[in-house]
């Protein structure tokens, strides 16, 4: 996007904050956001992760379902986790 962001009025900044619009200055940020989750991801994916949940329960749940986001939360937290500068600078120059 090319719509610059005013500092200096309220209105701007609270609209940009909310919205999902991705600007020219977060292109590079968010590429490298991108490519760091990715790596995660396939990394956890050769590691066995034990289930939360097995199908001997009594409750009638959805397992699967409960293990899987459990493994994209972890995903998840090992991300958020790894964004810092120079992760974000090593994944920009990889």
């Amino acid at each position: 996007m090319t719509e610059e962001l005013n500092l200096d009025d309220e209105n701007s900044i609270f609209n940009y904050l909310l919205s999902r619009k991705k600007y020219n200055i977060e292109t590079k940020f968010l590429t490298s956001i991108d490519n760091l989750s990715e790596e995660i991801s396939t990394h956890i994916d050769t590691y066995y992760i034990p289930e939360l949940f097995n199908d001997g329960t009594m409750f009638n749940i959805d397992n699967n379902w409960i293990n899987t986001k459990y493994i994209l939360l972890i995903q998840l937290q090992i991300t958020t986790d790894l964004i810092s500068d120079s992760m974000i600078n090593f994944m920009e120059n990889k």
